[in-house]
């Protein structure tokens, strides 16, 4: 049976007997339960999977009975079902049942929107408090943890609230009771905990350090929201250097506003297509340059 013979009504009734399989293990009849609701969610899910995930080709059924990452996210729903009719043992044992079976661990208590995407997915965990809008696409080992290591107060959300149609790439960590809002994409190996506004583009690499006669500039990365480039620096000073300036395509960019670790400008100056940039600082007789390629 290939994709084009299975149409929604079909998929709905598999996606139906998945779930009924999955409460049998733990002694639950599927018949005196309402999942309506249930079933229409976990549709959108697949129907996303499909739509955002190339590898499967549009296939929701290959995805339905193979993707153990779609898996982890149908027992969430189903989880948090029960979770919501305060059966919080079963929402816990269907939770350490998905963990199990599927390295990814998502607590039954959080909160996660229509069309949700876990792709590849293993490692992930999503912590009891955290929050996550519609439509968002998160890879593998992508963390939404606590602030704390230990002693995390109960009742106080402690988790990240994450936004419509945000993006988070693989390895990225979100820790605390942070925001990040709509249309944000957050690049791999990112470690976030502060609040980013809507439409920002968080990209962060490893810390860069150019050395040069003394001279020391160490890069950690840069994020875009509102058409502007913001470039991080970390334990240097840039106030203190007598000269910084931004080189795009030979041509200077104006309009560089310069704090203590941050540069940012524009990002009309850049021109389309060219988005490699040479930083170059001057400290007394010493110049060192950086290079660095800009995702728009």
């Amino acid at each position: 049976m290939t994709k084009y013979s299975i149409n929604k009504i079909s998929i709905e009734e598999l996606i139906y007997n998945k779930i009924e399989q999955i409460i049998l293990l733990f002694g639950v009849s599927i018949k005196n339960l309402n999942i309506t609701e249930l079933l229409k969610i976990s549709y959108g899910d697949l129907y996303s999977y499909a739509k955002k995930d190339p590898s499967y080709k549009g296939d929701k059924l290959r995805i339905l009975n193979c993707s153990l990452s779609y898996k982890a996210v149908l027992i969430y729903r189903i989880a948090h079902y029960f979770y919501l009719k305060n059966h919080i043992d079963l929402a816990t044992k269907l939770s350490e049942y998905s963990k199990i079976l599927t390295n990814i661990e998502i607590h039954p208590a959080a909160i996660i929107g229509k069309n949700f995407v876990l792709d590849h997915g293993v490692g992930t965990v999503i912590g009891e408090t955290a929050i996550i809008g519609d439509d968002c696409y998160i890879l593998q080992e992508v963390i939404l943890g606590a602030g704390k290591i230990a002693n995390n107060k109960a009742g106080q959300r402690r988790h990240p609230a994450v936004g419509n149609r945000v993006e988070i790439g693989g390895f990225a960590c979100l820790y605390g009771c942070i925001t990040i809002g709509d249309d944000v994409k957050i690049s791999p190996r990112a470690i976030i905990k502060k609040d980013i506004d809507n439409n920002t583009r968080v990209i962060v690499t490893s810390i860069l350090q150019v050395e040069k006669n003394n001279l020391k500039v160490k890069y950690t990365g840069y994020y875009i929201t509102n058409d502007t480039i913001n470039i991080f620096f970390q334990d240097c000073n840039l106030l203190t250097m007598d000269n910084i300036y931004i080189i795009c395509n030979e041509q200077e960019i104006n309009n560089i506003n310069i704090s203590e670790n941050q540069l940012s400008f524009p990002m009309c100056s850049l021109q389309e297509n060219n988005n490699k940039i040479i930083i170059c600082f001057k400290y007394k007789e010493t110049k060192t340059e950086l290079n660095i390629d800009i995702i728009s």
